[in-house]
């Protein structure tokens, strides 16, 4: 299909321009890109110019529904070389994630890219496609030539490629959160001693202006479990939540807080929970480490509770990631929302 759309656009090419000269030199141009790992964004310009170019010349001898086969061609090839782009740059993606990008902001990355090669393609492919009109052999005696007709031409283009893009860039955001239950098989035997003990890395990296309010995030979600009339289904106590200050320059903040499910003495499971941050004294960014050590537990499985907490914990790192500020208020959660089930 792709092909068809070349055959037409070159075939609207001055005679001063043989076919086969500018194949060649296509094909020549490619190879080097490929060799310097710039194909791929060749190739989405190169399409989206061609497809302008040729939707350009072709408006105006055909009618509008007849371009707009090619439109939705252009936009699955664009698809599938971005689709193609995510997977290449999945190390690229685990390291944005690593400095700080949370899902949102990989997939805006990659929009963002789309709505820019489909600027340049739009205007690229607008002008070659006049071009081809003024010095080529098509028989029309008066040609339009307005700014609004630009636009159009842009913002086709730009909305061709953003089109593409929506699910690769989603594809992409993905890869930041994977699935919990590969997720849980990787660390499995994180598990210590009977009643068994959890402890993980969360996913997120705290700088030192932002500790404070991702602490005190969880610390406010602590008091208002310790809140929580006694006849609800879950309940925490003895709550401690301080910060220390080494002379080495390291610093530490600790939140520690014992939780406690089910109604009735005693409950379903209680736990231990610690939440700890670190800097070292070399480091600008703060680990964070949860640990959850079961305390006692009564009729209940107690691996799958201790994968539903600590599942609970990690989401709400990336609700707090994903905020455009980070405030010290944390909004409540609904009191048909346990941490359990």
């Amino acid at each position: 299909m792709i092909s068809f759309i070349i055959v037409i656009s070159i075939s609207f090419l001055p005679s001063e321009f043989p076919p086969s000269t500018v194949l060649a030199e296509l094909f020549h141009l490619s190879k080097e890109y490929l060799k310097r790992r710039m194909f791929r964004f060749i190739l989405l310009l190169s399409s989206l110019s061609i497809f302008s170019a040729g939707i350009t010349a072709l408006s105006l001898i055909l009618p509008f529904y007849a371009v707009f086969v090619p439109f939705l061609i252009v936009i699955c090839v664009f698809a599938v070389a971005m689709l193609s782009s995510v997977y290449e740059r999945k190390k690229d993606i685990f390291s944005l994630t690593s400095a700080g990008l949370n899902p949102d902001e990989i997939q805006g990355l990659f929009l963002l890219e789309a709505a820019f090669i489909g600027f340049l393609g739009g205007g690229i492919g607008y002008a070659l496609g006049l071009s081809l009109i003024i010095f080529g052999s098509l028989p029309i005696h008066k040609i339009e030539l307005s700014t609004g007709w630009v636009v159009v031409a842009l913002l086709v283009s730009i909305a061709a490629a953003l089109m593409a893009s929506i699910y690769p860039s989603i594809k992409a955001s993905l890869l930041t959160t994977p699935s919990l239950i590969r997720r849980w098989w990787k660390i499995s035997r994180l598990y210590k001693g009977w009643p068994p003990e959890w402890t993980l890395e969360l996913p997120v990296k705290v700088l030192r202006d932002q500790i404070e309010s991702f602490m005190r995030y969880f610390h406010d979600y602590a008091l208002w479990l310790e809140r929580l009339p006694p006849t609800y289904l879950e309940n925490a106590r003895n709550i401690h939540f301080y910060s220390n200050r080494f002379p080495n320059g390291e610093e530490v903040w600790t939140l520690k807080f014992d939780y406690m499910f089910g109604v009735g003495s005693p409950p379903v499971i209680m736990t231990h929970n610690e939440i700890k941050a670190v800097r070292k004294a070399e480091s600008e960014g703060f680990t964070v480490r949860l640990s959850v050590k079961v305390i006692s537990h009564h009729d209940i499985n107690v691996y799958r509770a201790l994968k539903r907490i600590i599942s609970t914990y990690r989401q709400m790192v990336l609700d707090w990631t994903e905020k455009a500020t980070f405030k010290t208020k944390r909004e409540r959660i609904s009191t048909q929302e346990t941490l359990l089930f």
